[in-house]
């Protein structure tokens, strides 16, 4: 009984990282090249660097979340959201 008390005040953090890549190539390769899944856990990204067909590149170990409409309404994107995939979702 008292385990199981002790793992519900475990608590864990959630490490984020916000950053705006103004739209740049080089700014946006530097992140995806960096060790982020080992420091952060999600990855909140302004302005990021669009490949073709509108699509943000990913890091290897990130899952990448667009927005709901992104596809049918045919706007620009202008952030994007990294999720760790050691996140369960």
């Amino acid at each position: 009984m008292m385990s199981q008390h002790k793992e519900l005040l475990t608590v864990k953090s959630l490490r984020l990282l916000q950053i705006n890549h103004n739209k740049s190539e080089s700014a946006h390769l530097e992140s995806i090249n960096g060790k982020l899944s080992e420091l952060y856990d999600l990855i909140l990204i302004q302005e990021p660097h669009l490949i073709k067909f509108g699509n943000i590149r990913t890091p290897f170990n990130f899952r990448q979340i667009y927005s709901r409409g992104r596809l049918t309404l045919k706007t620009t994107v202008r952030s994007g959201i990294w999720v760790n995939k050691n996140i369960s979702t």
